[in-house]
């Protein structure tokens, strides 16, 4: 009798061992395998699978100053060229996801620079573009002046209007509104930036809000 309870407890051991290893292969079938090589051997490393975050979306208007989880809730999430580690969110304006027409860069996850595309083979002409860009300015702006936006050679890049906007104060540091020289000007201070089209003057292929001013080859 001693001798068959021997049997049993030895053939339930190797049951229950078998059930282990079954069991810890099941929980590390989702777990994806990555396989690393020297010159000497070659292993399998078992890494966590990681999902690519999500954005908050969040109410409010998709301006500059915003959160950027209010772009999120108007045009969806990012596509897969964004690079948040960079603080840069790419998003397809005219709904077609092949075209990334919207570029929103943040500082402390608020849109500090709104680059837009213009249609692929459709230019604007400057009420389209100074339009298109102005739908992303905060409402109390106040216009001041344009200026020329030239290269370092003297080349016509396109036009710099320049706004004050007292909302935008408490959102960034004082230290972020440059001018064209790279020095503190009015708080306040964004532009909205009309870039010309190849060869032309006469069309726009992108326009861009940013707070303070963009780098002139003259200065502001």
């Amino acid at each position: 009798m001693k001798k068959r309870w021997l049997i049993l407890i030895a053939v339930g051991a190797i049951i229950l061992v078998q059930l282990l290893v079954y069991l810890g292969f099941q929980g590390l079938g989702s777990l994806p395998l990555v396989r690393s090589s020297s010159t000497n051997t070659t292993r399998t490393v078992l890494i966590p699978a990681t999902q690519p975050t999500r954005l908050i979306a969040k109410a409010g208007p998709a301006i500059l100053g915003a959160d950027i989880g209010t772009f999120v809730a108007k045009y969806g999430q990012p596509l897969s060229n964004s690079r948040p580690g960079n603080g840069i969110y790419v998003f397809a304006l005219h709904g077609n996801a092949q075209t990334h027409t919207l570029s929103v860069t943040t500082t402390g996850n608020r849109a500090f620079y709104i680059l837009l595309q213009a249609p692929a083979g459709q230019e604007w002409d400057e009420t389209q573009a100074a339009n298109t860009c102005m739908a992303f300015t905060p409402a109390d702006k106040v216009y001041e002046r344009s200026l020329p936006l030239d290269d370092t050679q003297g080349g016509a890049l396109g036009v710099q209007q320049v706004y004050v906007s007292k909302s935008l104060l408490p959102l960034f540091p004082a230290s972020s509104f440059t001018d064209g020289n790279g020095k503190q000007t009015t708080a306040g201070t964004f532009t909205i930036v009309l870039n010309y089209a190849a060869n032309t003057t006469a069309h726009f292929s992108s326009c861009a809000v940013e707070v303070g001013f963009q780098k002139t080859a003259s200065g502001a």
